[in-house]
């Protein structure tokens, strides 16, 4: 299976090939080209080479984390090979702007020589490996450098599918740059108005060399998505398979700075008791606040309006319980988006349990197979991790698309999964995840990172993550 045609795959009109499969050599004959490379390429490929494309600062390294880290939250095995960690850690010095120039000879061998040590380091992790999906995150400007990566790839048996992100507009430019300045290892320590200068230089030499993906007709048989100003404008080319599943998420990523809060549906005594003594659902679902949660529902309100003015600047996603809908109607004027994805897991006669202790306490047998199986193991008479994490899905790429604060005001079996994605951790550590009733977990983007935050208390004082 493939994402790119794989060698030999392309057949020239009337052209035969013994090797390839009746249903390809039947499509070939009839000279469509567009239903044979959507035969080849709707196949899900067991390795796919993500290539990155595009100038400096222009996301290519936040794309490339967030969507290893999506990957490794549904139990994918995904990695990012970045190409300039390498030439920071194996080069001597600093490498300013000349280093990156086309006329530099000595430099462009060097870069070169880096690029394949890389890209070589990449094929040898995904031929370890069953399955999985492998980031080369590098600027790979000009149609040669693609087409040798592209080749490589190929002859290892690998599908690729080549990323572009296209920036014309200043001020998404602008952040990028800012966040590169700030995070990136190139500037660290350097007076700021001099790391500036250097970067400036340093995309004008790329710019100069620079050749858009897909143009002049030379690489109309690659598989690709060009992104201008991260969703803007999406093209996507021959992408179909398992490609085609990142594709709904990459448009999803933007780098404008809204911080995030997962909140824990209030306590409610009656569907403790609920749970305790029928397990119910439909029952639980109907069931009030306590005082209690009554009153954290106040202490939140309070909070929103001190952080952002109003309930009107928050976007609240949460689930149709009686609780959680009066919660909201404390919020007046937010945004309420009630989805359905965000019921808490069915976990059959284990629901209300929260631990793993629990679950060997009830039923050892199913505790074990979890062990073994996160993903798969079904609850007895409910759903798997798997399940729950495909239904939170598109949930998590509308969140994504948020341009203002979101609240997620949701079961803790759904949080649990949410903020392992968002840390950094795949689902199987959703069970380790502490967040008590009634407090607030904050999570506020820092590039393609997430910094935690913990309001709690009375007055729901806001500290950094407890370790």
């Amino acid at each position: 299976s493939s994402s790119s045609f794989p060698p030999g795959a392309m057949l020239a009109p009337g052209e035969d090939n013994d090797n390839t499969e009746p249903l390809i050599r039947s499509i070939s004959t009839a000279s469509n080209r567009s239903l044979q490379a959507r035969l080849l390429l709707t196949p899900d490929a067991e390795r796919l080479a993500v290539v990155m494309v595009g100038l400096p600062a222009r996301g290519k390294s936040f794309l490339s984390l967030r969507l290893a880290r999506w990957l490794r939250w549904q139990g994918e095995a995904a990695e990012v090979f970045n190409v300039g960690q390498h030439r920071r850690g194996t080069e001597t010095g600093r490498q300013l702007a000349s280093y990156f120039d086309t006329k530099n000879s000595q430099a462009v061998q060097r870069r070169e020589q880096l690029a394949r040590d890389v890209l070589e380091r990449m094929v040898e992790w995904l031929h370890g490996l069953k399955s999985g999906v492998a980031i080369f995150d590098a600027t790979n400007s000009t149609r040669e450098r693609r087409k040798w990566v592209h080749d490589l790839l190929q002859e290892r048996g690998i599908s690729v599918l080549f990323v572009e992100s296209v920036c014309s507009d200043a001020a998404v430019v602008e952040e990028n740059i800012r966040q590169k300045l700030q995070v990136s290892p190139d500037y660290a320590g350097m007076d700021k108005e001099i790391a500036l200068q250097d970067l400036t230089k340093r995309l004008e030499l790329y710019q100069q060399a620079y050749e858009e993906l897909g143009k002049e007709g030379s690489e109309e048989d690659y598989s690709y998505i060009s992104l201008l100003n991260f969703s803007n404008h999406v093209v996507a080319h021959r992408v179909f398979g398992r490609a085609s599943r990142l594709l709904a998420y990459l448009m999803a990523l933007h780098v404008l700075h809204r911080p995030l809060w997962l909140v824990r549906m209030p306590r409610s005594e009656e569907a403790e008791k609920m749970w305790k003594g029928t397990g119910q659902f439909v029952m639980v679902s109907e069931a009030p606040l306590s005082a209690e949660g009554h009153q954290f529902a106040g202490r939140l309100a309070e909070k929103v309006k001190q952080s952002y003015g109003s309930p009107s600047e928050v976007t609240v996603f949460t689930v149709a319980f009686k609780r959680t809908l009066d919660v909201c109607q404390m919020l007046p004027g937010a945004r309420v988006q009630v989805r359905s994805a965000l019921q808490p897991q069915d976990r059959g006669p284990l629901n209300g349990m929260q631990s793993m202790a629990a679950f060997e306490k009830k039923d050892a047998e199913f505790a074990e197979k979890l062990k073994k199986d996160f993903y798969g193991s079904r609850f007895p008479g409910g759903e798997t991790y798997g399940e729950t994490v495909q239904r939170l899905k598109p949930v998590l790429e509308e969140i994504e698309q948020q341009v203002t604060p979101s609240i997620i005001l949701a079961p803790l079996s759904v949080l649990q999964l949410l903020h392992c994605h968002y840390t950094g951790q795949p689902a199987s550590k959703a069970l380790d995840v502490s967040i008590p009733f009634h407090e607030i977990v904050e999570l506020v983007p820092e590039g393609a990172n997430f910094r935690e935050f913990r309001y709690t208390g009375e007055k729901l004082e806001r500290s950094p993550r407890r370790t």
